[in-house]
């Protein structure tokens, strides 16, 4: 039984007295403001949880995955929520309309996938390290146009490909740059930074590397100049 702490519509207390009640149940009360939406930081660690939960404690066998070396991209409307509240429901949901519309196009136009859209955010993948950080920054660009401020985090490894998207450490740690980029910022791991070299695509260091959430080191970022 998971349950975020910010949770004022049903309180953790609610939870911990259902998983009391279901035979070999865990609870487990995460720290994030979510009720009805989850997504970032939120929705990974929870499936962190349920994944150990499922493999080690019930013992059941995932089936076999697909693993790609493959760049992932995520990006976040910075302060959609005030921006939502600004401009009204209607004149917010024609912006973000267009948003998504133009974000699916400039991502197919540079070969890459869609996996999955938070309503103020994307998870796209690439196949070329280059591609996505000039994706980026086109999405960027795009943003500013309708109004948005938009940061994005890139990281290139191994992930694993299943039937509900995709998975694996690789994920995780680009989900972790992008929580560390501010507005307007394109943030990404230094395995990026080497693979691109000669691609014209230039970066500065972000100065003392970077602790992320969920990592046991520290990792050496880079912003996009």
């Amino acid at each position: 039984m998971l349950h975020n702490r910010g949770d004022f519509g049903y309180p953790p207390e609610w939870g911990r007295a259902v998983a009391d009640r279901i035979t070999n149940a865990r609870f487990v009360e995460l720290p994030y403001d979510r009720i009805y939406s989850w997504s970032g930081d939120a929705e990974h660690e929870a499936l962190d949880h349920i994944e150990r939960f499922v493999g080690k404690d019930l013992g059941v066998t995932g089936v076999s995955r697909q693993r790609q070396l493959m760049t992932v991209l995520f990006t976040d409307i910075v302060d959609s929520t005030r921006t939502a509240r600004e401009v009204g429901d209607e004149a917010w949901l024609r912006r973000l309309t267009r948003f998504e519309k133009n974000t699916a196009l400039i991502i197919r136009q540079r070969r890459g996938t869609v996996v999955n859209t938070t309503g103020d955010g994307i998870l796209a993948t690439f196949d070329g390290p280059a591609r996505a950080v000039e994706t980026s920054i086109a999405l960027r660009e795009d943003a500013k146009g309708l109004g948005l401020e938009l940061r994005a985090g890139l990281h290139t490894g191994e992930i694993e490909r299943h039937a509900d998207g995709i998975g694996g450490l690789a994920v995780h740690l680009a989900a972790r740059v992008q929580s560390v980029a501010a507005a307007g910022e394109v943030v990404v791991s230094r395995t990026v930074v080497d693979l691109t070299i000669g691609s014209g695509i230039s970066y500065e260091p972000r100065g003392a590397d970077d602790e992320l959430k969920g990592f046991d080191q520290a990792f050496s970022l880079f912003t996009v100049r």
